[in-house]
Formats: structure tokens, sequence, C-alpha cells
């Protein structure tokens, strides 16, 4: 490739990954970057993006050259080259655009563990035009990439035609893939049923992912929804009588008066989406909570575990916090330690923890 080639790729690759930071999948989770936005009415000093990790060694000129050149109009870069804005509107994230992302999006693993970012978007840009790539990680310390991969694709069509491939390898690693669809309706069926493997498409599928099935086996599934944007004095009565419905019952709302967003969860599996469903088309379309409009959705996949995880071990902390109340208050009926007044020494419950998003 000659030098002229080589620097129209670079320069395709620094506008493509500028554009996904602004984009409709990074930008409405990005606290960092929403709160950026906020301070100078829409724009992102130049100074700030060099701070990010996949842009520190670049230099102004040639991000602006890049975006310039090789952006799709989705960013605009003021006169002096400083910073930049988002020109697009943002799509309004509700149910019928999570489920437009779901039908467009695929489930693959069978990568190596080496594998990087840039050589997944390689491959899969040569299937077709990629919105998002998330890289699966292990939930310890190290978060190393699992193998395998969820990818949304531009259109429906692509995606399709990614799972109706055949034989597809990276780097002579035999694939395994379907759509993302696919991938949980299996996963819902292995909970119910006890079974182990996602249900297979076709032939394509020839060995199973014994660490996702032993974790997915302790998670439920389709039961919380993630709502973001609520007035100051919400309370989780609030909360409650929004989104309790005769036939779908909140059973617990992680949220504490002051916060912005927080979780919902529901008794039994599949309910959150069909409640979503119900509440949506019960406030036509708009929920407020206290004069604030709010975003909703069903979180799914890895947020979903990391949710349940996290929930759990915050359980066992105020289980083993209860244990030793309980031994306090046995200390104290036999005069050995403990307030005068007879009442448990223990701290009140934390705040349940919110999983990463």
């Amino acid at each position: 490739m000659s030098s002229p080639e080589k620097s129209a790729s670079f320069e395709k690759k620094i506008a493509k990954q500028i554009e996904y930071y602004f984009g409709d999948k990074n930008l409405p989770k990005d606290k960092f970057l929403l709160q950026k936005l906020e301070e100078d009415n829409g724009w992102v000093t130049m100074d700030c993006l060099m701070t990010f990790a996949r842009l520190k060694t670049m230099v102004y000129d040639l991000i602006g050259h890049a975006l310039r050149t090789h952006g799709t109009g989705l960013m605009e870069i003021n006169e002096e080259n400083t910073k930049m804005r988002r020109v697009k509107p943002m799509p309004e994230i509700n149910m019928e655009y999570n489920l437009a992302s779901r039908n467009k999006s695929i489930y693959c693993k069978g990568f190596p563990e080496s594998t990087t970012l840039d050589e997944l978007e390689e491959f899969f840009e040569s299937k077709g035009k990629c919105v998002n790539i998330v890289m699966r990680r292990t939930y310890d310390e190290k978060k190393n990439f699992k193998g395998s991969v969820f990818v949304e694709f531009e259109t429906k069509d692509e995606a399709v035609a990614f799972v109706a491939s055949k034989d597809l390898k990276f780097k002579d690693n035999e694939l395994t893939y379907m759509s993302k669809e696919d991938y949980f309706k299996g996963k819902r069926a292995e909970s119910k049923n006890g079974e182990h493997g996602a249900t297979p498409t076709k032939d394509h599928n020839k060995s199973t992912d014994k660490e996702d099935t032993q974790k997915d086996e302790e998670c439920p599934k389709g039961r919380v929804i993630h709502f973001a944007g609520a007035g100051d004095q919400t309370t989780r009565e609030d909360i409650k009588e929004t989104f309790s419905l005769e036939t779908y019952k909140v059973r617990w709302v992680d949220f504490s008066i002051g916060d912005k967003e927080g979780f919902i969860r529901y008794e039994n599996d599949g309910d959150a989406e069909k409640a979503l469903k119900a509440v949506l088309e019960k406030n036509e379309n708009k929920v407020n909570l206290r004069g604030v409009e709010t975003t909703l959705r069903v979180i799914e996949g890895d947020e979903e575990k990391g949710y349940w995880k996290k929930s759990k071990e915050e359980f066992d902390k105020h289980r083993q916090r209860n244990k030793r109340g309980g031994k306090r208050q046995q200390h104290w009926k036999h005069g050995k330690r403990g307030r005068h007044d007879g009442h448990s020494n223990d701290e009140p419950p934390v705040k349940q923890a919110k999983p990463d998003t």
C-alpha cells in the first residue's frame, strides 16, 4: 500500500473512532461526554478528546482533516480547529429503537482472546457496515476478552446475510454465529429447561459455551428495566406507582431520592419487556417522573449479568450485617455491650449497587 493510501486508511479510522464516541450507541450512556456537552453548548475541546486512549497520540490538524475528509457529517468542527460537536439530533431511545437495534445485531464467538478491536472491525467491515461491536469480557478484575462479540450492522439485511453465511472463519478459527435474538431465545430456554448451549442456527454452531451457560443459569432473564431521567423529588413509591401493572408487578426498585437513573425489577423472566410495552402504551409513549421525561430500556447481555452479580453481592453483604447485628443484640441482652436503648448498632443497609453501563 502506498503512503497516501496508508494515510487515508489511518484517517478513516480516526474519523470512525470519533464518530463512535459521539454516535447513537455510545453518547447516550457516556456520562463524561454528556457533562462536557452541557458545559459548552454541545462543544467538546480537542484537548479533552486527546485524553482518550485511542486519540492521545493525535494532533489537532490530523483529527480535523480526518473528520472533514472521511466523516459522515455527524460532527462539526469550529474554524479554529480547537473543538467539535455533534450536529445530527439524537434518536429517541425507546422500545421501538431497541427492537430495531436487536434485529440488526448478531452474536459471534470463536475469536482468540488476544484479538484486538481493530482486527474485529476489519473482519466485520468486510461483511457489512458495522454500527457497533461489543467485546464480551470476563467479570473478574482482569476483564479479559472472552472470544465472543455482539455486533450491530447498519441494516437488518446485513445482519441476516451474515447469519446466512457458510463456514465463516477468523485466522483459521471456526466461528459460531447467530442472530442476537436467537442467542437470547436460547439463553431463556436454558434458564427455563435447564439445558446447556444456546439454540443453534442451522449447523454453524458446533460447540457450547460452558462458561456462558453456567453463569446464565444463575442469572434471571428479562426482568429489569433501566430508567434515566427523574425529578429531584422522585421517590421509590412514585416509580412503583408508575410501573406496577395488574399483570406485571414491580418487585424491587434500585433508586434513592436525588438519583437521576435507576432500575426496576419485575417478578418473572420476560416480564420487563412486556411491562415496558404496556407502560408506554398506557402513557402514550412518554413516561414522566415528577415532571422529567424518562428514557427506558430493558437491560440484557453483559449488563444484565453485571446487574444480578452486584445485586447478589449487596444482598450477601446486607445479610452478613444482619447476622452481626443479631449477635450484638444478644450481647446487649446479657449486659455485655450495646446501646442503652436496646437498638442494634448495625448500620442501615447501603443503597443497591448499580451495574456498569
